[in-house]
């Protein structure tokens, strides 16, 4: 599984899908990656099976086509890696890991 590092990801932001798989309670508390969809890794696999419809009513953004790239992040690292497996099996090919995490983006963005 490719990984990907911070100084890489803040250059590409616009042109990759960011999904942060954390649970809202904790997005809510400590912020976010800027552009990140919040997609809980328990609703994942629903989310990237169900129709565009149920993505952008459940998630306030556009369903990602299967060609397009996603990135998966958490806090640390290790929910990411369970939820880039779970795309790769909903066939987004493109999938990788923040392995940094939250803990990581926020470290270095306050730098």
């Amino acid at each position: 599984m490719a990984a990907v590092v911070a100084s890489k990801l803040k250059g590409h932001l616009r042109e990759t899908h960011i999904f942060d798989v954390r649970e809202p309670q904790e997005v809510k508390a400590s912020g976010a990656i800027p552009l990140s969809i919040n997609v809980p890794l328990d609703l994942l696999e629903k989310a990237l099976e169900r129709e565009q419809e149920f993505f952008l009513r459940s998630f306030d953004a556009p369903k990602p086509p299967p060609s397009d790239t996603l990135i998966m992040y958490c806090k640390k690292g290790t929910r990411a890696e369970k939820a880039a497996d779970i795309a790769l099996r909903c066939g987004y090919k493109k999938t990788k890991v923040y392995p940094g995490g939250w803990d990581e983006w926020s470290r270095l963005t306050k730098e």
